[in-house]
Order: structure tokens, then C-alpha cells, then sequence
């Protein structure tokens, strides 16, 4: 009985050939280092901050807005650099 992996998300059959990459280990704990981030961004978030509150600069980094663009932005910067190492792999 053979037992082929589906696509998590489409359930369509997944042909299996692992392709292996080295990375840096300074790269890969930057990779990390960036996602925990995103991670301490969100924790931050004072939700009970009044309207007055939020707008004072001092408070900016408790805000979901900042959040939100700090947690895109490093995100990206992942994404960006997965893609790069992916493509020197090949």
C-alpha cells in the first residue's frame, strides 16, 4: 500500500522529492530573532489604552496599528529572504 502526502490545502497529490538548502546559522537565528519580534509587537498591544492614550508617541509601539505594520514589515523581510535562499539553492 502506497501512501502519496496531499496538499494541505488543496487535497491534491504532492509528488515528494526533498530538496535540502544549507543555511548560516547566523542566518538562521536572525530568521528567528525576526519572528520572535513579530511575536513581542503583539504581546505589547494594550487594548485598554483610551483614544488620548494612543495618540501620545510614548504609547505608539502598545498600539495594533503598530503592530500590524511592525509584524508585515518582518514578516516580509522573512518571506524575502527564504525566497533568497531558496533561489541560491537551486
Amino acid at each position: 500500500m502506497s501512501c502519496t502526502p496531499t496538499h494541505p490545502f488543496t487535497k491534491k497529490p504532492m509528488e515528494v522529492e526533498m530538496k535540502y538548502t544549507n543555511v548560516s546559522e547566523l542566518t538562521l537565528e536572525t530568521l528567528i530573532e525576526s519572528l520572535e519580534s513579530v511575536i513581542l509587537a503583539c504581546e505589547r498591544v494594550d487594548y485598554s489604552l483610551t483614544k488620548e492614550e494612543r495618540m501620545n508617541a510614548n504609547n505608539s509601539e502598545k498600539t495594533a496599528p503598530y503592530a500590524i505594520g511592525f509584524s508585515r514589515a518582518a514578516v516580509s523581510n522573512v518571506i524575502e529572504t527564504l525566497k533568497t535562499l531558496k533561489l541560491e539553492s537551486n
